[in-house]
């Protein structure tokens, strides 16, 4: 599942998370995304490369920059950034559905006047 295309690719095979650039290689080129299906390497992909990360791993990842960028205040903008560029890729639709709320409750959380 691809969570994000183009010169910088992220992919989770179930497992694990990939992080692959465009310019560097290491190996990798048993994707469709870097060879074409005769296995030969895409042009555009010669120099291309990646890490495969466990996927718990980069959830937390995920949940600590997540609490920065709500704490930096840029939870808001960083959201509409990401719909901006990746609408349209698989696993952007989660966010396309739930931006608005996610971005009210971040709102609400930050808020003085909020009360638990």
């Amino acid at each position: 599942m691809a969570f994000m295309r183009g010169d910088t690719y992220v992919w989770s095979d179930g497992d694990r998370v990939h992080l692959w650039a465009s310019d560097g290689y290491d190996y990798w080129d048993d994707s469709i995304w870097a060879c074409a299906e005769d296995d030969i390497r895409r042009e555009n992909r010669a120099a291309a490369s990646g890490v495969g990360l466990q996927a718990e791993t980069l959830d937390e990842l995920a949940v600590m920059l997540v609490a920065r960028m709500v704490e930096n205040g840029k939870f808001a903008a960083t959201v509409d950034r990401a719909l901006a560029k990746w609408h349209g890729d698989s696993d952007c639709s989660s966010l396309e559905r739930l931006a608005e709320e996610l971005k009210h409750a971040v709102a609400m959380a930050n808020s003085p006047t909020q009360t638990v």
